[in-house]
This record gives C-alpha cells, structure tokens and sequence, in this order.
C-alpha cells in the first residue's frame, strides 16, 4: 500500500521555496536601488547642481565685468586703461564658468542651444566694449557702448535674459531627477516590501516550525532574521540620501534667488553709470532710444550679507556630500541577504529531512 506524503514535508517545501523567492527579490531590488541612488546622487553632484551653480557664477561675473566697464567708462578711465582690469578679469571668469555649464549640462539640446547663444551674445559684447574704449570720446564710441549694454539688459533677448533662461532649463533637468528614478520618495519600495514580506514569513514559519516540533527557536532562521535586519540597516541610508538631495535643491532655489537680486542690484549701479555717461554726453537732447530706456539714476541699497550668494553654494555642496551612500556599510548590507539564504536553506532542510517518510 502506497504511503501518504506528508502535509508536514509539502508545507515545508512550500514555506522554503516562498523564503527563497522573497530573499531572491530583496537581494535584487536592494541592489538595483543601492546602486541606483548611489548613481543618482553622483549625478546631482557632479553635474546637475554644478551645472545651475556655473550658471549663477557666470550671471554675476557678467554683470561686474558690465558695471566694472560702465564705472571706467563714466570716470574717464576707459581712455586710459579702458574698461579695466576688473572687466577683464570677470569677463575671462564668465567663460570659465559657462565652459563649465557646457560640460555639466544636464538640460539636453535645449540647455546647449542657449548656452551657444549666450556665448555668441558675450563675444559680441566683449567687441562693442571693446570698440566703445578705442573710441569713446566719438559718437561711434558712445553708439558700441550703447549697443553693449543693450546686449547685456535687453529684457527677454540679452545675455542676462537668456542666463535667466539657462538657470531654468538646468533646474527643471535638476527638478526632474530629484522626482523621478531611484531618487523618487517611493522608489525604496523596490527592497522594503519585499522584505518587509520576509520578515513577516520568516517569523511565520519560525511559528509553525515551534507549533509542529516542539521546538521554540529554529537558531537558523533566527541568524536569517538578524541579517535581514542588518541588510534593511544597509539599504535605510537611501532614505537619508533622498532627504539630503531634496534639502540640497531646497537650498540651491533659495541660492539662486539670492544670487540673482544680488546681481540685480549690482546690474543697476552699471545702469545709473550708463545714465550718468549720456546724460553727461547729451543732456535733454538725447535721442528717443535713451529716453525710453530709462536709466536709473541711483542703484539702491547695496546687496546685504544676507545675500549669501557664492557662500550659499557651500550648504548645497555640504547636503550632497552627505547624500553619499556609505559604500562598505551598503556592501555589507547587501553580503548579508546571501547568507540568510543559506541560513534559511540549512534551517529548513533539517526539518525536511525529518519528515522524508512520515504520513501526514
């Protein structure tokens, strides 16, 4: 007469196989996040912030080369050492700066098509000062200066619109990734609910292993147990990556704003010089161009310390560099859901072994 298979041996097959399939999945999840937020947070950090922030730099270089310019202009200074050293200096430090926004860009063709118009629109503005400083003291020389700071203001088409423009397009690329991926608030789920499901089926079968055999601790699964929490230890710092990148574009928008009135304010003592250059050169008879322009004739209260701007950048830089993964510790977490395999495999195959010939 045929024996009957045990229930016993069949429920222990089928809890084993359930226990490998879900350490199979965590292992895999937890890995593909790992690496993923690891990647995704080496990217924000190494292009996506530094590409926003070259921006800024290359922004506020611009205008303290242009009210550097203006400032020798209206002092007389121009005929002598022409715009100046300080529009020099700016100027070669804004090309530096968007050299680097080309090579960080993370805003695809459409951040290079305004980041090759803006460095056409610098180039033809470093000309017109330049011609304006050869001869300044002609209607020619005043006519490039005018064409100069119109290049550099015109709202909507100058180099500063057009930055304003680039700063946007950086940051909604910025916005998109801190939103989307393994950067994502939900994408931890990938290992957290699968192994949240083994641990609740690894205390179940510890369950029924004492129910059945009398036995309160299965010391294998327990080890099992303990790794799995080790590994969830591991893998929490992808929490604590998502909060430091989102504090991080947090504080670059507040940056960015900072920056910008900043700049502001410096662009519109440029401006009052401008005024001061042809209110002098033409006085009540200057053409409707001028007038309609205009020009200030003060700048306001100065940029305030509060106005952290380039030493904002520095928090920016401190949340990412904190968002990084702690490699040895995620390693080591991932190394642990190996072993709890093996441990659940030699936990139950014990078990197994005992009801090989048993009936139910």
């Amino acid at each position: 007469m045929t024996q009957p298979v045990s229930t016993t041996r069949r429920t222990l097959i089928l809890l084993g196989a359930g226990l490998l399939v879900l350490a199979v999945i965590t292992f895999a999840g937890s890995l593909a996040a790992f690496l993923g937020t690891k990647s995704a947070v080496a990217e924000v950090r190494s292009k996506s912030a530094p590409a926003v922030l070259e921006v800024l730099a290359a922004r506020s270089a611009l205008v303290q080369a242009d009210t550097a310019a203006m400032t020798s202009f209206q002092t007389g200074g121009a005929e002598l050492i022409g715009p100046g050293e300080l529009y020099q200096s700016q100027l070669a430090l804004a090309g530096q700066s968007l050299a680097q926004v080309a090579e960080h860009n993370v805003a695809g063709a459409q951040g290079s098509r305004t980041l090759q118009l803006v460095e056409g629109l610098v180039s033809v503005y470093s000309g017109s000062i330049a011609r304006a400083a050869v001869a300044f003291r002609s209607s020619l020389g005043a006519t490039d200066l005018w064409e100069g700071s119109r290049l550099m203001h015109s709202p909507g088409s100058g180099i500063l619109a057009q930055l304003d423009t680039l700063v946007a397009v950086q940051r909604a690329a910025l916005a998109q990734q801190d939103s989307t991926g393994w950067l994502d608030g939900l994408s931890p789920l990938w290992w957290l609910v699968p192994a949240a499901m083994l641990f609740v089926l690894i205390l179940c079968t510890q369950w029924y292993l004492a129910r059945r055999f009398r036995r309160r601790i299965n010391f294998s699964l327990l080890a099992a147990t303990l790794l799995l929490v080790l590994a969830c230890v591991g893998m929490s710092q992808t929490f604590g990556a998502q909060r430091q990148v989102d504090a991080a574009v947090a504080e670059l928008d507040t940056v960015t704003t900072q920056w910008q009135t900043q700049t502001a304010r410096i662009a519109a003592s440029g401006r009052v010089s401008l005024g001061a250059i042809f209110r002098e050169r033409c006085g009540l008879k200057c053409g409707p161009t001028v007038r309609a322009a205009a020009l200030p004739t003060s700048a306001g209260p100065a940029p305030t310390a509060a106005e952290r701007g380039p030493a904002g950048t520095k928090l920016v830089n401190d949340h990412l560099a904190a968002a990084e993964l702690d490699e040895p510790l995620g390693y080591l977490g991932l190394a642990c859901l190996p072993a709890m395999a093996l441990l659940i495999i030699i936990g139950l195959g014990r078990r197994l072994d005992e009801y090989w010939y048993r009936p139910a």
